[in-house]
């Protein structure tokens, strides 16, 4: 019927979100250690922000943190909260405290009880473009030299987002759905059938 169907929707696309963020950090964790600067031949942390996570979503690319955060900052999309925080957001630094940004990551991990981020940067651990390597860190949520956060929930959660019911019907959604499985009512092998 209809509402199963509607249900199943809902439920699968919950699925999709939570692979697409479980998918980026993987795909960033692939590189740990890599030296890329000689595909870019610059200074690249925001040119393998855009490459690993604004190009295969349709976003802009970029070269410039500043440009970046400046065209985020448009959509409404920039924040200094930390504590808000989540796996797939971008977020930037000022070593120099000047109002400018000089270097960005991706979140791959927010430990909210500890208070501390950990990110996946590009041309990050060396002195020089060409010897810098792909690393992972883990910063204080209070680490001085934030810039900022780019929130990116929009893009894991857009599809949910275009026809998002009030409240806390989203979540008794999803559990419906759990519970046809649990019934037996409804087969999920990758695909959600309903049983006839």
């Amino acid at each position: 019927d209809l509402e199963r169907i509607e249900i199943f929707s809902l439920f699968l696309f919950y699925e999709v979100i939570n692979m697409t963020r479980n998918e980026l950090v993987k795909s960033l964790e692939a590189d740990l250690g890599k030296q890329l600067g000689s595909n870019y031949g610059y200074d690249w942390c925001a040119a393998y922000v855009s490459d690993k996570l604004l190009k295969p979503i349709g976003e802009k690319w970029f070269s410039s943190c500043t440009q970046m955060r400046d065209y985020f900052n448009q959509k409404g999309r920039v924040n200094h909260d930390y504590r808000t925080a989540e796996i797939g957001d971008i977020i930037e630094f000022d070593w120099d405290l000047s109002g400018d940004c000089d270097h960005v990551g991706i979140i791959v991990d927010v430990d909210y009880a500890k208070g501390v981020i950990t990110t996946i940067e590009g041309n990050t651990n060396g002195d020089h473009w060409k010897l810098s390597k792909v690393a992972k860190h883990t910063y204080s949520m209070d680490y001085k030299y934030f810039a900022n956060i780019i929130d990116m929930s929009s893009v894991f959660m857009n599809e949910v987002q275009e026809n998002k019911p009030a409240g806390g019907e989203q979540t008794d959604t999803v559990l419906k759905a759990v519970k046809l499985i649990i019934d037996g009512e409804v087969v999920y092998d990758g695909y959600a059938r309903i049983k006839k």
